[in-house]
């Protein structure tokens, strides 16, 4: 099966930093969207994390298995639980990726969403509740990312929206800080797009 076409966005690697500086993760990191370039995997692999990647559409990752899907999640590393979720899901299939990192997760949750990923809309009771049932434990807002060009110009295309860390924690552990707000210029290393 072919990856749907314009679903995939590597994340720049100001953005994992973001969130290795300010989420405090610690112990091993299961990266259940990992992409082609396994762009989020390897930043933390620097650091010395135990990671396990998988990918559905990519052969380079550890597991090749539908991240939407909960019988996935008890065959990944033999149904054993990894300390952290960390990834870019797809926008399409966003939240029951959510519910199952979730789960799955034995200390946290970092997913790098659309900033109106929480919002609760009158036609999707079951997502409202979610959300309402689960508050984020901190989000990370940065500055707009281009991550695709336009179709019509060729040319790196402002996003409609722009992209926070949702970092979700299940142990006792409270953040200083719920919502940390990153102008560019706080950002060491941040660029528009992937050409710069």
């Amino acid at each position: 099966m072919a990856r749907v076409i314009n679903d995939s966005y590597p994340t720049p690697t100001w953005m994992t930093e973001q969130l290795i500086k300010y989420a405090q993760i610690e112990g091993s990191i299961f990266e259940c969207c990992a992409g082609e370039q396994h762009a989020i995997a390897s930043i933390f692999k620097k650091q010395a994390h135990n990671v396990i990647t998988n990918d559905f559409y990519e052969d380079g990752s550890d597991y090749k298995r539908d991240a939407t899907r909960a019988e996935s999640w008890f065959a990944f590393d033999g149904g054993g639980r990894t300390d952290w979720v960390i990834t870019n899901p797809p926008f399409c299939s966003q939240q029951q990726i959510i519910r199952h990192a979730y789960r799955f997760a034995k200390v946290g949750v970092a997913m790098l969403l659309r900033v109106s990923a929480d919002e609760m809309t009158m036609t999707d009771a079951d997502q409202f509740n979610w959300w309402a049932n689960h508050p984020e434990s901190m989000a990370i807002k940065m500055p707009r990312f281009s991550f695709a060009k336009s179709s019509k110009s060729g040319k790196w295309a402002v996003d409609n929206t722009y992209c926070q860390w949702f970092v979700w924690r299940k142990d006792e552990f409270v953040y200083p800080k719920r919502v940390i707000r990153l102008p560019h210029d706080r950002i060491q290393g941040f660029t528009r797009h992937p050409d710069v």
